[in-house]
């Protein structure tokens, strides 16, 4: 039987079977049978039960090996590869798909600000890579006392040097004049 299971021919096959006898039901019987898988997915442990199942069954490096197998030989095939890379960028020009996943992404971006906020001294959270504002300017002080002019410290500094260097560099200035040894 393992065998059977690990032949494609036999899964196609399956799945074709499947296929058909779904196809040649009326559309009642149909509709039982969605409520019935409906019902027993409601029903009080039956999610906790079949998470368990399935852990127990992937616990098993035999079953754990031969699907990680058959995923590589799959992707092996430039075919699938293809339908795939066409499927996702099919999916991803439609304007929901795009709106969720947008949201999806600044919603992320918005909470893990707001647990490096909770998480700091209380001060304003920031992306990653991107200094503080005191850091910032005692960085710009140092540097301007190390002989370097506002320009090459602003465009070292300030992510928002190329928009508009003028105002890049008085904010580097007026920033780092408290910090600068008198």
């Amino acid at each position: 039987m393992k065998k059977a299971d690990a032949d494609p021919k036999v899964h196609s096959a399956l799945r074709r079977r499947n296929q058909e006898s779904w196809d040649g039901r009326d559309t009642e019987s149909r509709t039982r049978h969605s409520e019935a898988i409906k019902a027993a997915a409601n029903r009080p442990g039956a999610r906790e039960r079949l998470s368990e199942t399935i852990k127990s069954v992937w616990q098993r490096p035999s079953y754990r090996d031969h699907n990680v197998a058959a995923v590589k030989k799959a992707w092996k095939s430039r075919k699938l590869r293809k339908r795939q890379s066409k499927k996702i960028k099919k999916a991803c020009t439609r304007p929901d798909v795009k709106a969720r996943r947008l949201a999806g992404r600044y919603r992320a971006a918005e909470n893990l600000l707001k647990q490096r906020a909770a998480a700091s001294d209380g001060g304003t959270a920031r992306r990653p890579g991107r200094p503080s504002r005191i850091e910032r300017n005692t960085e710009a002080a140092r540097l301007k006392g190390l002989g370097w002019h506002w320009r090459p410290i602003a465009k070292r500094l300030d992510a928002k040097f190329d928009e508009n260097p003028k105002k890049a560099i008085d904010r580097v200035r007026d920033g780092a004049y408290p910090f600068l040894k008198k």
